[in-house]
């Protein structure tokens, strides 16, 4: 029976989309307007960025984005998937565009493309008596009227002026076509933006991408095995659900894990008695995630900052103000800006779209404190 069981639909730390990701209609909303705005020639929106921790799905939603634009429209959209490090080489930014624009029926049919040396006119802009690649793809935008999506995946890793330098290239062709930048990043990308100077980012849309719904959480879990054709118990995929504290990352984890377990088992149902089982067995992947942030604190010399942040958040179980964090970082050295920007950079704390700041991950938390707490007195008691 095991080996006819089907291929496992979970994808842990993957990128790709995996059987089901959770649905996210206060995110996905927008993003299909954009799609829509750029068909129609009338996208208001030049920049959207989706940011939030590490794990939380940003990847996969840009994977989902492109699989609309292509479902959608015939493909009239060039998509055009890029990393930080296209955008600092000229070279490597004119292939990406090249290999979209190669996609997208009908926008290559006019053009003589060369990959050696670049489209003529693209790339080969003189500014300053340099050669300036982003503003060359901006002058070539403005003469081309087919809408283009970018999307950047971990923008905050970018070089903030060569980030500014394209954001502002996006912003001119905006003027003359359909055109528009997505960027997702850690909640790091604000910093990001701000030091690369791009004219208009602040009046783009931001998009917090946190952690998933009780009920998604569920469905992410357990609908993989219902479309399967196999039963399960609700309750056992709800318990997972809250052991991986609802955090995406954490449930594909677990799902590879229980689709193994169930695979092995010859149920081909879910039970509340494989929870023990799959928590057991990724619990040592779970224990190198949280040490490798731990370390990172423990680097920079953050991780009393990181304890009582931990600490905070366990007393109050809610929220946390904007005053309420800058007094509890007020009681650390150094600068309360740049200490709040620390712990916001990775996603162990950060403030998404409603304005409260919340745990990334409360479990790391809990890892924290159990790290830091102090070792139990042996001392042999007096006679």
């Amino acid at each position: 029976m095991a080996d006819s069981f089907p291929q496992n639909p979970f994808k842990p730390g993957a990128g790709r989309p995996p059987a089901h990701m959770g649905r996210r209609p206060e995110v996905e909303r927008p993003l299909l307007e954009v799609l829509t705005g750029l068909r129609t020639g009338e996208a208001d929106n030049q920049l959207v960025y989706l940011y939030g921790p590490r794990g939380n799905g940003k990847t996969v939603l840009l994977g989902w984005l492109r699989e609309q634009a292509n479902r959608q429209g015939g493909g009239s959209i060039a998509f055009v998937r890029l990393i930080p490090e296209d955008l600092e080489s000229p070279e490597q930014l004119c292939r990406r565009v090249v290999g979209a624009l190669r996609r997208t029926p009908g926008i290559l049919d006019h053009l003589s493309v060369d990959l050696e040396t670049g489209i003529p006119g693209l790339f080969k802009v003189k500014l300053g008596g340099r050669d300036d690649p982003i503003l060359g793809l901006s002058d070539w935008l403005d003469r081309d009227r087919h809408p283009v999506l970018f999307a950047v995946d971990e923008a905050h890793e970018a070089d903030p002026a060569s980030l500014g330098r394209f954001l502002n290239a996006v912003q001119r062709a905006g003027e003359h076509r359909p055109v528009c930048a997505v960027l997702a990043g850690t909640p790091g990308l604000q910093d990001a933006l701000s030091a690369g100077k791009a004219s208009f980012w602040t009046r783009g849309r931001s998009l917090a991408v946190g952690l998933l719904s009780e009920s998604e959480a569920w469905a992410v879990l357990a609908r993989p095995f219902i479309d399967a054709g196999f039963g399960g118990d609700d309750d056992a995929g709800a318990e997972l659900a809250r052991a991986a504290d609802d955090y995406p990352f954490f449930l594909q984890l677990y799902g590879a894990e229980a689709w193994d377990v169930v695979r092995t088992s010859g149920s081909r149902r879910l039970l509340t008695d494989h929870v023990p089982d799959v928590i057991r067995a990724t619990s040592a992947v779970r224990r190198q995630y949280y040490a490798q942030r731990y370390d990172e604190f423990l680097r920079v010399g953050a991780l009393p900052l990181a304890k009582d942040v931990a600490s905070a958040f366990q007393r109050s179980a809610a929220p946390m103000t904007n005053a309420e964090i800058n007094r509890l970082l007020a009681r650390h050295a150094g600068n309360p800006a740049e200490l709040r920007s620390l712990l916001n950079a990775g996603g162990y704390v950060w403030r998404d779209d409603d304005d409260r700041w919340t745990p990334g991950i409360p479990s790391l938390m809990d890892y924290v404190l159990e790290e830091t707490a102090p070792e139990p007195d042996r001392r042999e008691p007096a006679p």
